[in-house]
């Protein structure tokens, strides 16, 4: 459908610069077990066992930013479209920054042949509240990767009319979401 993002948010003063400076000591809210930030989570883990140690909340959203403010939490790890909408609240408050997704482990991953997970640079101006202090930073290191809709092939060939009006629902929203998603 469209790219999607790491995010990793932190507390401005958290001494978290990069994903790699997760241990043990930390908490992550990386969102529900079904979501897709968490099914990220968990293959960013079956990459590199050592964030395995690393405690994870089910926490999303504003839930999860109120956790970061208030010291519950010491990151929040999301999978989302670029400007969302909690992240775009969180860079007004100037009290967050993203860290760097820099854990080479991840380039690793392959579906198909072809990788899953491909770095690239947050621009300053998507949130501009949430970059690095470090003087003359215009990006973040991230990761992206493709958002898809899955359909099992038994549903669709028994809900064939559902599966036409999903498929056409999905064709039609794709421009507008292209739009709202893209690092410009």
């Amino acid at each position: 459908i469209h790219d999607e993002y790491v995010h990793l948010l932190v507390s401005r003063e958290s001494k978290i610069n990069e994903f790699t400076d997760l241990n043990k000591s930390h908490t992550v809210a990386a969102g529900p077990l079904d979501g897709g930030s968490r099914i990220t989570w968990n293959n960013f883990v079956s990459l590199d066992k050592k964030y395995k140690k690393v405690a994870t909340s089910p926490l999303k959203n504003m839930r999860a930013l109120t956790a970061l403010e208030s010291g519950e939490i010491d990151a929040y790890f999301c999978v989302t479209g670029l400007r969302d909408k909690y992240f775009m609240k969180a860079s007004g408050k100037k009290k967050f920054r993203l860290a760097e997704i820099d854990a080479w482990a991840f380039n690793n991953l392959k579906y198909k042949k072809r990788k899953v997970y491909e770095f690239f640079n947050i621009d300053d101006d998507v949130y501009p509240g949430l970059m690095p202090s470090r003087l003359l930073s215009t990006s973040v290191k991230s990761i992206k990767l493709p958002a898809v809709v899955v359909c099992l092939g038994e549903w669709a060939d028994a809900h064939e009319k559902e599966f036409e009006a999903l498929a056409d629902a999905v064709n039609n929203a794709l421009p507008s979401i292209k739009r709202k998603t893209e690092n410009d």
